[in-house]
């Protein structure tokens, strides 16, 4: 009878031993950033109503709610036939250039600074990139105004 017991306590602590150490593994597939580029003309920059800023907007229905509510939203410009992007907001030849958005559209600004007037900005081409939360905190250590590590660190397509 002992014997009998002593296996059955055996073989239930083998059992929930067994079956519990087994956990379900979770596996999300997380989407890529997104990538888009705008090339502007000198001339598609718009000067406002009371010259102090020019502007240049894009209409980008890819900038859904829940891309600006839940991911990073980040503008890069390059001049003339430049391929280096910079980060914005950024200073660049007396302007400051900065970045509104909001879903369905992204206007880029230049603003002067301090007591200069605002230059006309010249030819550009502007990339945004989206990025998904649960991506960019797998990537805490990307700097995110270095274009070429952001492209690398979330396999950007463009």
């Amino acid at each position: 009878m002992k014997k009998i017991t002593a296996l059955l306590l055996l073989a239930a602590f083998v059992s929930t031993t067994a079956f519990t150490a087994c956990t379900k593994k979770e596996v999300r597939e997380v989407n890529n950033a997104t990538s888009l580029v705008f090339p502007v003309a000198a001339d598609d920059w718009t000067l406002d109503e009371d010259g102090l800023v020019y502007s240049v907007s894009f209409d980008v229905p890819e900038l859904s709610d829940a891309v600006y509510d839940h991911g990073a939203v980040l503008v890069y410009l390059a001049f003339g036939n430049n391929d280096f992007y910079e980060a914005l907001p950024e200073v660049f030849n007396g302007n400051s250039y900065g970045v509104i958005h909001n879903a369905g559209y992204i206007t880029v600004d230049a603003s002067p600074v301090g007591d200069n007037a605002v230059t006309r900005p010249g030819a550009a081409t502007a990339k945004v990139v989206f990025i998904d939360a649960q991506l960019l905190e797998m990537h805490p250590d990307v700097d995110l105004r270095d274009y070429n590590a952001v492209t690398r660190a979330f396999r950007v397509k463009e």
